[in-house]
């Protein structure tokens, strides 16, 4: 069987905290799987380290069979932070281009257009990212995080600030 993420004896510390003790998993390809438990229990630091911005102290994490901070994996993997910050002094459509540019997308302006209309941004393209409500703002990391099409998706809290 085929495993988009695979997790193996992960550890993790802030300081003296523990936040991951041996964490080991897999998730298979072609569905979709939640990652529960309460505050406090590793699941953003887990979705960190699963994306590729934070390295484990000790264990190994696999995206689609590359480390997750690999170019390879960067191409697979689409990514959803708890709190995400796009370029604020950018507008939503210059967010979506410049990151579809940096993607090696074809056609970054056609790519933008087809985000904000996906997730209902059209009044907002000319705004720049720090002016949006909360929501907006969450829209568009939605948009930034989809927009290449990812094989594996890791949406990390993606209802925070939605209506």
């Amino acid at each position: 069987m085929e495993y988009c993420i695979e997790a193996r004896n992960v550890v993790k510390r802030y300081g003296s905290f523990l936040a991951l003790n041996n964490l080991s998993f897999t998730v298979p390809c072609g569905g979709k799987y939640a990652l529960l438990g309460p505050n406090g229990a590793g699941k953003s630091t887990t979705m960190k380290i699963l994306s590729g911005l934070m390295k484990p102290d000790l264990g190994e994490v696999k995206v689609m069979g590359y480390p997750p901070d690999s170019t390879e994996a960067r191409r697979l993997l689409g990514y959803l932070p708890e709190d995400p910050l796009p370029y604020r002094n950018l507008t939503v459509k210059e967010n979506l281009e410049y990151i579809a540019t940096l993607r090696g997308l074809e056609n970054p302006r056609e790519v933008a257009e087809k985000m904000i209309s996906l997730l209902e941004l059209e009044q907002y393209q000319r705004v720049l990212a720090g002016k949006l409500s909360r929501g907006n703002q969450q829209k568009l990391a939605i948009a930034l995080a989809i927009m290449h099409n990812p094989k594996v998706l890791l949406l990390d809290e993606p209802l925070n600030y939605l209506d």
